[in-house]
């Protein structure tokens, strides 16, 4: 999903595409699932020269809880704003043409939280299968 840079100049370009992602995307990352991404907003140029990106990503990524090890839908939602030289391949930019998919997904990744934990409460379980925590401690006051 390429995007031609060279209609910037005579215009802003806008973007409204909804992007499918294969595992290879991000099977060496902790999202285990990956919704559609729907990316909107527009690309134009500043009076230096540089390229301005303005765009909203939403969509929803899966990923392990860190107790239960379950599933947990969460949420994306970026709103980005960067202005960039039109030859960074940083910004997935190469002959004047952006790799709209692999600059997206550069940005999902800086999303993804270190631990997830979808009910909190779980973690102060007292009790399982064959263990318990002992409360009786006795308290010294000064």
């Amino acid at each position: 999903m390429y995007i031609d840079l060279n209609k910037v100049y005579t215009s802003d370009i806008n973007v409204e595409e909804i992007i499918n992602y294969e595992q290879e995307f991000y099977s060496k990352s902790t999202i285990k699932n990956l919704d559609q991404v729907k990316v909107s907003g527009k690309i134009s140029i500043n009076s230096l020269g540089e390229l301005n990106i303005s765009l909203t990503i939403n969509g929803n990524m899966y990923l392990e809880d860190a107790v239960t090890l379950e599933l947990i839908k969460y949420p994306i939602n970026v709103e980005l704003e960067e202005s960039v030289d039109n030859n960074d391949e940083y910004f997935c930019i190469e002959n004047n043409k952006m790799d709209l998919k692999e600059f997206v997904w550069k940005n999902i990744v800086l999303e993804i939280p270190i631990r997830v934990v979808e009910n909190p409460s779980i973690n102060k379980q007292m009790e399982g299968n064959g263990w318990s925590l002992n409360k009786d401690i006795e308290e010294n006051s000064p």
